[in-house]
């Protein structure tokens, strides 16, 4: 395996990721269904609590954005548990919490903030900040993307433990004027222009209408859930939803 296969893998899963929030039709049923048989062979591997939950982080989004009823049901017979990812929010490892992060920063925005997944959510942000640990404030910005009231999250937010220098600055920042560089701005840029060229260079998969009418409106549907998106830009603003 050459230096940069593990992060082809991950560009690659990253991509399906991205397909599954923003374009989730070009995904045939056979397509999920063979997706879904993918995901029970990793959550079944013996290796699945060790290692296996954050190789398959970026799948495991694509199963939330396909059909998160069936997502949650395969895990819940698989014994896995429906919150993984966001349970490990405060990973000790970097390189870990950083494909935690890539992976919620396609579905956070789903989330709802008042619910027990956006409870733990908030818990494991304290819990990240408490510890010390540096991510350039990335688990907060996805934390204010869930699902909420604006005003609940600046109430969060003021409300947050004692912070590092980076953070410190985020923070006054997004309370002070609602908006932020967004720490997940270069992984989703990335993985945006790696689906790019792949979708460029792959054969379709089935005939669709031809005519610049059709093409125009796909495009248009893609453009508009890519642009309400609250993580897809360089600058993060936070939704009031």
């Amino acid at each position: 395996m050459t230096p940069d296969a593990p992060e082809r893998m991950f560009l690659a899963a990253g991509t399906i990721a991205w397909l599954a929030t923003f374009s989730p039709w070009v995904i045939s049923s056979d397509q999920q269904d063979r997706l879904f048989e993918r995901l029970g062979a990793y959550y079944r591997h013996p290796d699945y609590g060790t290692e296996g939950w954050w190789r398959v982080a970026l799948l495991t989004t694509a199963g939330y954005q396909l059909n998160r009823t069936r997502l949650f049901g395969l895990q819940l017979d698989t014994g896995v548990g429906t919150m993984t990812l966001i349970a490990n929010v405060d990973h000790h490892n970097s390189g870990l919490r950083d494909c935690i992060y890539q992976a919620l920063s396609f579905t956070a925005p789903s989330i709802k903030w008042d619910s027990s997944t956006g409870e733990e959510m908030r818990r494991r942000v304290n819990s990240y900040l408490e510890n010390r640990y540096l991510s350039l404030g990335w688990p907060i910005v996805i934390a204010l993307s869930m699902k909420g009231e604006r005003a609940a999250k600046l109430a969060w937010l003021a409300e947050l433990p004692i912070l590092g220098s980076s953070e410190k600055t985020l923070v006054r920042g997004l309370l002070r004027e609602g908006t932020c560089d967004s720490p997940a701005a270069d992984w989703m840029i990335k993985v945006t222009q790696h689906t790019a060229v792949a979708l460029l260079d792959s054969d379709p998969v089935e005939q669709r209408a031809s005519g610049e009418a059709t093409a125009d409106l796909f495009t248009q549907s893609v453009w508009n859930s890519v642009r309400t998106h609250p993580l897809t830009g360089r600058r993060f603003t936070i939704p009031d939803q």
